[in-house]
């Protein structure tokens, strides 16, 4: 098919001023088409739909690239996904997945035509393929992105990714070298509408690759294997093993684990009550709440944040601001501000960064992570929770200022406790013996304790004898 009528096109509509080319002479946006079981891999679709999208916004044309001799067939359906134009590498050295020999295909395919940008999907074969090509080009990598954007400014491809375990999401450019390679996270995309009625042009690349010494060798790749209910990237829990296991019998234990840890998860997870307190962090903030509310909407995953700061609230004597010799004053300061994270990990390194940046401000952090820095400059700390945060915040100790005033230090009162519904039984019945502990070890006792599974509450009632 011949293009130049759309080049015509273009021309006339911009008044005769040829677009702007990004880099050094880069152009068109590629999307890598990977086979499997002699379809189109649909993560594949998904990067055709995106340079499809990202294409029509700068006037460029859509590649798709296929590679190794069966593959031919699959072009017109390239054509009906988006692609203007197919370029075909039959080789049969590129008949099965070998990184080397696809690498090497790759390159001298980018140092020919020269795109702009190069999508694929964040596969088994995407994940290996994408960074040993990018090293090969010298160019940046976008990896297992969720968004993708456009800077028209600079003709930047803008790739948005989660980090800290998926609780928060940076966004990176590859703002010099070319061209522009993001691989795309499967299933975060839509895959675009088939139109059957679009063609296109094949062009047949001869590249001539010779065998390499250490290949995979492929020993089945049409083996039925029985998928689980649950995608692997969508598992809670995941049990892996190597050939440490030595043979079959080890990796039955292996499975053995598998099955005790999958029927314990479904115990725990036929209703989900609650949040265990080791996922939840605390913001303490402190200085300016301005520069706060700035700072937050600057980290995606943390904007929400600016709509949940309360109203000002007294210092006390865990709590309060201090002046620059690091005195205590009587500035009113907001509340803690609560974060829930889905996994430990994330607590922990959200907790890590904010101590290594207090210990020395300007120490570098992981691309993307920067705009921490903005963040962490207006926090006193950033922590755990800790029970300290549920007295402060039902206002307890206020309560018992107010009681002891009525009973007198004779008196006595009924207190109940509410306990953290935590979400696993042992952990609820370890959190409640601790508490008897403290209650005993204080001269109390506890009347009766309540468990309510329905609703998710837990409490203690400690009788009037025990002393205020």
């Amino acid at each position: 098919m011949d293009f130049s009528y759309l080049d015509d096109w273009m021309d006339e509509e911009l008044g005769g001023e040829a677009i702007e080319e990004g880099g050094e002479g880069y152009r068109n946006i590629w999307a890598l088409a990977e086979v499997a079981g002699g379809e189109i891999a649909p993560a594949s679709l998904e990067a055709l739909g995106q340079a499809r999208e990202l294409a029509d916004q700068i006037g460029v044309y859509v590649y798709g690239v296929l590679l190794g001799p069966e593959a031919e067939p699959l072009a017109e359906k390239l054509f009906a996904y988006g692609a203007d134009k197919v370029l075909m590498a039959g080789d049969p050295a590129l008949a099965q997945y070998q990184p080397g020999l696809y690498v090497e295909a790759m390159a001298r395919l980018v140092d020919q035509y020269r795109p702009e940008i190069l999508l694929m999907g964040a596969t088994s074969l995407g994940s290996d393929l994408a960074p040993a090509l990018a090293g090969r080009l010298n160019t940046g990598l976008m990896s297992r992105c969720v968004k993708l954007g456009l800077d028209m400014s600079e003709r930047l491809l803008l790739g948005t990714f989660p980090v800290l375990g998926g609780e928060m999401y940076n966004t990176a450019a590859c703002p010099e070298a070319r061209p522009q390679l993001a691989t795309l996270l499967p299933g975060h995309f839509a895959v675009p509408y088939e139109d059957t009625y679009r063609t296109g042009t094949v062009e047949q690349v001869e590249l001539e690759l010779d065998e390499p010494g250490g290949k995979l060798t492929w020993v089945d790749g049409e083996a039925a294997v029985e998928l689980p209910p649950v995608p692997l990237v969508k598992a809670r829990v995941v049990v892996s093993a190597g050939r440490g296991m030595g043979d079959a019998q080890g990796f039955a234990l292996v499975q053995k684990l598998a099955d005790a840890l999958s029927n314990e998860r479904t115990a725990l997870s036929a209703d989900e009550p609650g949040t265990d307190p080791e996922l939840v962090v605390v913001f303490d903030l402190v200085g300016s709440v301005d520069g706060f509310l700035r700072a937050v909407r600057d980290v995606e995953g943390l904007d929400f944040l600016a709509d949940l700061v309360g109203e000002d609230a007294e210092p006390d004597d865990d709590f309060f601001q201090a002046d620059k010799s690091g005195e205590r004053t009587d500035k009113a300061l907001r509340e803690s501000l609560y974060m829930v994270m889905t996994n430990e990990g994330a607590v922990e390194e959200i907790v890590r960064l904010f101590d290594r940046w207090v210990d020395d401000p300007a120490a570098p952090f992981a691309t993307g992570m920067a705009p921490l820095k903005d963040v962490f400059a207006n926090l006193r700390s950033v922590r755990r929770w800790g029970p300290q945060d549920r007295v402060r915040e039902v206002g307890l100790l206020n309560v018992w200022e107010e009681t002891l005033k009525t009973v007198g230090l004779s008196g006595s009162a009924r207190v109940e406790v509410e306990l953290w519904y935590r979400n696993d039984p042992s952990h609820r019945a370890a959190a409640e013996a601790h508490v008897r502990n403290v209650i005993t070890e204080g001269g109390g006792t506890v009347l009766r304790s309540i468990d309510l599974e329905a609703v998710s509450y837990t409490h203690l009632t400690l009788p009037p004898t025990y002393p205020v």
